[in-house]
């Protein structure tokens, strides 16, 4: 148990560690009542609109995977369920690309769209497009959804025009609200896409 405190606490350092006590005894209490549970989000309803051809019966997807953190830097849960999906996704015989968020140093990323850049790797047969930005926002990764993030859109942009995916799936939204305003603009219109698959 000391071994382990000491790990975390070399790890996340003084003001981390507190945070994370704070998160876990006072944050995670309120957040996970079961009487602050009344209310189901609401989304949006849209129009139905004809999918892309590849996604016809029989005619293998074209899947997106977008989570904050994964594989091998990271090794938590939500990377474990996306890798899972994707593996399962690719076995039948669909394609699929993870998009995830780096922390790398910028010389790591060879290539950039706007102010974003990134770098491409195999994880496991895995296709993973591994971005960070130049200068990253404050709270980016925890506190921070901003559906209008240009640079985003533009980084975005770009890979849904070059690849045409049929389906992208947000494992983790907060750092990627502006990637589904990408090509379509609208923050649903991917969700209508898919509509009905």
């Amino acid at each position: 148990m000391l071994k382990k405190a000491k790990s975390l606490f070399d790890y996340y350092g003084i003001r981390g560690m507190a945070a994370k006590i704070w998160e876990k005894y006072v944050i995670d209490r309120k957040r996970f009542r079961a009487e602050g549970k009344t209310e189901v989000p609401y989304f949006p309803s849209c129009p139905n609109k004809e999918l892309p051809a590849s996604n016809r019966e029989g005619e293998p997807l074209f899947i997106y995977y977008l989570v904050h953190y994964f594989y091998p830097s990271r090794q938590g849960g939500t990377e474990r369920f996306v890798f899972n999906m994707a593996r399962t996704q690719q076995e039948k015989g669909h394609r699929v690309k993870v998009f995830t968020l780096g922390t790398e140093d910028c010389k790591v990323y060879p290539s950039s769209v706007g102010d974003i850049l990134y770098r491409t790797y195999l994880f496991e047969g895995i296709q993973v497009v591994e971005f960070r930005y130049r200068k990253t926002p404050y709270g980016l990764f925890y506190k921070r959804i901003d559906p209008n993030d240009r640079s985003m859109r533009l980084f975005a942009t770009h890979f849904l025009k070059q690849d045409c995916p049929d389906i992208v799936h947000c494992a983790y939204p907060q750092p990627m609200a502006a990637f589904f305003t990408g090509v379509y603009g609208d923050p649903y219109s991917l969700y209508c896409n898919v509509d009905g698959l």
